[in-house]
Formats: structure tokens, sequence, C-alpha cells
């Protein structure tokens, strides 16, 4: 059963973070929202820091010097107190840990050698 949030209530982490992506969308053109902020997601929060998942290094990168103070902002505006951002790439967050799988086209590696392209076409 989901629960309404009440007047006073605190917001979770993800919620947070949908709430402070709101505001940046506000902000920001469409454009730049669906290129910087559509694909990230909020990794935990511990002693005030926000750990932001974003797809890629470069996004990492462009995140962190051009778009910091407005996320911190934003987070500082819902939260009511000081609080800081750090962005990393979604591959290093834990929630992804221990999940692989194949190549597209290739055969996961058995245990006598490397994975094997298969063959696209069927007869």
């Amino acid at each position: 059963m989901l629960h309404e949030r009440r007047e006073g209530e605190p917001l979770n982490t993800k919620q947070l973070w949908t709430a402070a992506l709101g505001e940046l969308q506000v902000g920001l053109s469409r454009a730049q929202y669906d290129t910087w902020f559509k694909d990230t997601q909020v990794i935990s929060e511990e002693d005030d820091v926000f750990l932001i998942g974003v797809p890629n290094a470069f996004a990492r990168e462009w995140l962190e010097s051009k778009f910091r103070p407005q996320v911190r902002a934003a987070l500082q505006h819902l939260l009511g107190r000081t609080v800081d951002v750090r962005f990393v790439t979604s591959s290093a967050a834990p929630s992804t840990a221990g999940r692989t799988s194949a190549a597209p086209g290739m055969t996961p590696p058995s245990a006598g050698g490397a994975g094997q392209q298969t063959g696209g076409q069927e007869r």
C-alpha cells in the first residue's frame, strides 16, 4: 500500500531527488534537462553529502563544473540546510555491482575460454 506524504513528514532520499529535479527542470531548457539530468539517480545521502549517479564520466565532469551550484541550491532549498553534492558514474554505484551480461551477439564465456560470436542468421 502506498502512503501519501503528510505535511511536515520528511521525504526519503529518492523523493527528495525527484523534487530537486522538478526544481531544476523549471530553471533549465528542456534540452539541458534531458541531456544532463534525465538519466541521473540518487545513490545515497550521508553526512549531508548527496551521491548522484550519472551515466558516464563526461556527464559527471560536466555536471560538476556547470550545474553543481544549482543542484546544491535545489537540495538546500528543499531541506532548509546546507548540503553538498558529488556526482559519480552509475557503473561506480553499488546498485550495479554483481550484474553482468554478455554483449549483444556474444555468448557468455564458458569455463574453457572466451565468449564466441553467435551467428546472426537462422536457416
